[in-house]
């Protein structure tokens, strides 16, 4: 597996977008993420990131692309299929993808859903083809770039090592941050970095035109359901999203913990986030009223669950902008304000 640097983009125009960038590219803290910020920066501003780690070993495990533009890109995971396919079909690209995640089509984790759903209607175009993650069916169609993310199966990751197939793997995904260096990433791998720098500026502008449009005083906290029983805490993606909108995390242990059913009733939050269809809102909190433990919270008793949709809620591209509309819309109309 070969390691990449971020070779500048010499194109003027991107550079200009780049440099727009730079003012949302520290986003957490400058305490926190240290190696992520500066490769983030490195992006925006056209550098060879290699030149910010003093540590070899500290370089990012990123491969870089062929000295041509892959023309067989296989994705092996959701988040890389969504970003794949929007920075591809901005260019008029999309033969360049051979095959997608096996849960390209499932409505309840991808926003391509649709694609599939759509491909028995007259006109439409035949979706990609989705892959098993596994490395037979993988080589057999012949990539000549491969995506994947630090989740899929280590025994896969070590068969694509053994490979000559040039691989990006993607490995974090846990900040705003993260998502939009991931995002160019992929276009620095696609050689479509004027899309890619583009599709987070639209990010950026998404998450601008949502700041500071709650001002929830006093401070509002909420809590996210899963039916695992895992608490979501700090240094998670659904932990920055409600930083973005104004609120904040009931859970202030990091990452997904198991917490005792006494610490969960401890954390007694404002709101419930759960993922389920906003049109299921009712029925999912006669559900959460009944179940033990979650049936104590005042905020159920109130009526205090916010529906987002699955894929949203748990989206890990562009995309979590449909769980920053469905957060502010449940919140405005559970306490009545104008929308």
């Amino acid at each position: 597996m070969r390691y990449a640097t971020f070779d500048g983009v010499t194109n003027r125009e991107a550079l200009m977008i780049r440099l727009r960038l730079q003012l949302t590219c520290f986003y957490p803290a400058p305490s926190r993420q240290p190696v992520i910020r500066r490769s983030i920066l490195a992006v925006c501003i056209g550098l060879n990131a290699s030149q910010l780690w003093a540590n070899p070993h500290q370089l990012p495990p990123q491969v870089g692309p062929a000295a041509a533009p892959a023309q067989r890109i296989i994705s092996l995971s959701l988040a890389s299929d969504e970003i794949v396919y929007e920075l591809l079909k901005s260019k008029a690209q999309l033969h360049r993808l051979t095959a997608l995640s096996a849960l390209a089509h499932d409505e309840r984790y991808s926003f391509l859903a649709e694609l599939f759903a759509a491909q028995d209607q007259p006109g439409q175009p035949a979706p990609p083809v989705r892959v098993p993650a596994h490395i037979e069916p993988i080589v057999k169609l012949k990539p000549d770039l491969v995506i994947a993310a630090k989740y899929n199966n280590p025994k896969l990751l070590a068969h694509l090592r053994n490979t000559k197939i040039p691989v990006v793997l993607l490995e974090n995904f846990s900040t705003i941050a993260h998502i939009k260096a991931n995002i160019l990433r992929l276009g620095h791998a696609l050689h479509l970095p004027q899309p890619a720098a583009a599709l987070v500026v639209a990010l950026d502008g998404e998450l601008a035109s949502r700041s500071h449009l709650l001002h929830p005083a006093p401070v509002i906290s909420m809590l996210m359901y899963t039916q695992s029983g895992y608490a979501v805490g700090e240094d998670t993606l659904f932990d920055d999203m409600l930083r973005h909108s104004g609120f904040v995390n009931a859970v202030t242990t990091p990452g997904w913990s198991k917490l005792t059913q006494e610490a969960l009733l401890l954390l007694d939050p404002d709101f419930i986030v759960a993922p389920c269809s906003p049109r299921r809102r009712l029925p999912m909190l006669r559900q959460l009223r009944e179940q033990r433990g979650w049936s104590r919270y005042e905020a159920l008793r109130q009526g205090r669950l916010i529906c987002i949709q699955n894929r949203a809620l748990y989206s890990t591209s562009f995309h979590l902008t449909q769980a920053l509309r469905e957060l502010k819309t449940g919140y405005q109309q559970l306490t009545a304000q104008p929308k």
